[in-house]
């Protein structure tokens, strides 16, 4: 997530309800099998997310493409 967000950044997050929908521009934390992994809502739907990273050299394999929205399960609101 750099520029925005650097390793070793401690964030603080919100809980989003199970099926609830994240804004466009949001920072979510995602649910990656034990990880989590953090990005930016690209796009949101009902049934689906697609994120995306702020980084305009680096992608990952999260993004760009449709996920389950049950996957988030808290939105950034505040990082040091």
């Amino acid at each position: 997530m750099a520029p925005t967000l650097k390793d070793g950044d401690l964030v603080f997050t919100r809980s989003i309800k199970k099926g609830a929908i994240a804004a466009v521009g949001d920072i979510v934390v995602l649910r990656a099998g034990d990880n989590f992994i953090v990005k930016r809502v690209f796009d949101s739907n009902h049934d689906s997310i697609v994120l995306a990273g702020d980084s305009s050299t680096e992608t990952s394999i999260y993004c760009y493409r449709p996920l389950s929205k049950n996957r988030v399960v808290g939105k950034v609101i505040a990082s040091f």
